[in-house]
């Protein structure tokens, strides 16, 4: 997603919610706006309390639950000050990506550390 690593969440978000429309039902499309919502530095809380009702239907509707889509609910749980359950969730993604040697460990590890601090994890 081109949009998203050069920061213009805008257009990322615009791009995500057109192909949601055309593929309701992927959870990949729904994690990834769910993502952004709840980690883009401009974000409202509208789309923090959006972004974790999209995390939790990815998580509801996917069949083989991935790490990734444990982080997303992390990290939309801390975005609307969840933070004890943020903490919860990532540990399932630390778990899971342990099983898979993942590579984004030390990066979930670095999220447990922020939502164990109450701090929400925010784009760069």
């Amino acid at each position: 997603m081109t949009h998203l690593a050069a920061h213009e969440f805008e257009a990322a978000e615009l791009v995500l919610r057109e192909d949601l429309a055309a593929a309701p039902e992927d959870t990949n499309l729904v994690n990834a706006l769910a993502w952004l919502q709840a980690t883009r530095p401009d974000g409202t809380s509208a789309d923090r309390e959006e972004s974790l009702a999209m995390a939790q239907q990815a998580v509801q509707s996917m069949t083989n639950v991935r790490h990734e889509v444990f982080d997303t609910l992390a990290a939309a749980l801390a975005a609307v000050g969840r933070f004890d359950d943020a903490v919860q969730e990532i540990e399932r993604a630390i778990a899971m990506a342990e099983r898979v040697n993942a590579g984004q460990l030390s990066e979930y590890r670095q999220r447990r550390a922020l939502y164990e601090q109450r701090k929400p994890y925010v784009l760069e």
